[in-house]
């Protein structure tokens, strides 16, 4: 019986069933986000009114790297989009992005 459960589970992905989630309702765990909001994030706070192209924050491929913890804990950023007052100054001094876009760890900003 146990050497049949995988197939019967991929049997269930290939015909799109999706099987029961017991772990979810066991942990009382939340619901899941939309898929929107751990996608692609305009960062424009201020941007457009300086002039200043805004930033796109591509979501999935920093977390493809990084936990949850380190931009959202360690370095500060709300999990509410467009909450964190991020500037270039702090980018600069090595606060928010520029805590990795620094040249070294990731491609650092453009110059003006």
């Amino acid at each position: 019986m146990m050497r049949s459960l995988p197939a019967i589970a991929l049997l269930f992905c290939l015909a799109g069933v999706a099987m029961p989630a017991h772990g979810r309702s066991f942990y009382k765990l939340p619901p899941h986000p939309e898929p929107h909001a751990f996608g692609n994030v305009v960062i424009d706070r201020t941007s457009s009114a300086n002039q200043v192209e805004p930033v796109v924050f591509r979501h999935w491929s920093h977390r493809s790297r990084y936990t949850c913890n380190v931009c959202h804990g360690e370095l500060e950023f709300e999990m509410v989009a467009g909450s964190t007052e991020i500037t270039e100054a702090d980018n600069r001094a090595g606060r928010y992005c520029g805590s990795c876009h620094n040249g070294t760890t990731a491609f650092a900003a453009p110059e003006h």
